[in-house]
């Protein structure tokens, strides 16, 4: 499911697609990331990859091996973090920009709205593409909101945690409707800052 996600990013960002060493070049630096992501993932998005690694390895699976099939779901932020660092015009390196990307997530609580979406229902096509539509969305926003923050440009604590608490609602009484409104806030909040 992490290949298909990082196939989809692909195929959504990088344009024209006749010229992979054009796409996979500049992209590069991800893969690096991945490798280092335990330095940079705070809180909730820390959190759930010590209890995936610790699951693995009750397993009897190599700490090395649990810990980069943990990380492995982050290799599509990993991507849209190298974007965000492209689009400021190297003014800030990949690991700054992978920080100020989590630290986003983790005022935010967009750790909570993506396993929420994960737990959407995908039984039947549409709602398969809806789910999917859902997570790319909110890969997006991340991504903008950590570009703004990096650019000087924020938002207030009162519109913080009015959209947080927008998360919360959706994240509590998770819906495709409520993490809808839930997408539009953060939107809302991008425009803001």
């Amino acid at each position: 499911q992490s290949m298909a996600r990082i196939a989809h990013w692909i195929v959504r960002h990088r344009r024209p697609l006749d010229n992979v060493g054009g796409i996979v070049d500049p992209l590069r630096p991800a893969g690096e990331l991945v490798g280092r992501l335990a330095d940079v993932l705070r809180g909730e998005e820390a959190a759930a990859v010590e209890r995936v690694v610790a699951e693995y390895c009750a397993s009897r699976v190599p700490d090395a091996l649990a810990r980069s099939v943990a990380l492995l779901d982050h290799a599509v932020s990993a991507l849209a973090v190298v974007d965000v660092a492209a689009r400021l015009d190297g003014s800030i390196s990949v690991t700054e920009a992978a920080e100020q990307y989590f630290l986003v997530a983790e005022r935010l609580r967009l750790t909570a709205l993506r396993r929420a979406i994960a737990a959407l229902p995908h039984d039947d096509r549409w709602q398969a593409l809806a789910r999917s539509g859902v997570q790319e969305e909110l890969l997006a926003v991340q991504a903008d909101l950590a570009g703004a923050v990096l650019r000087g440009r924020g938002w207030s604590a009162e519109r913080e945690q009015q959209v947080a608490t927008i998360i919360q609602d959706a994240v509590t009484t998770p819906s495709l409707a409520a993490i809808t409104v839930a997408l539009g806030a953060l939107r809302a909040l991008r425009e803001d800052g």
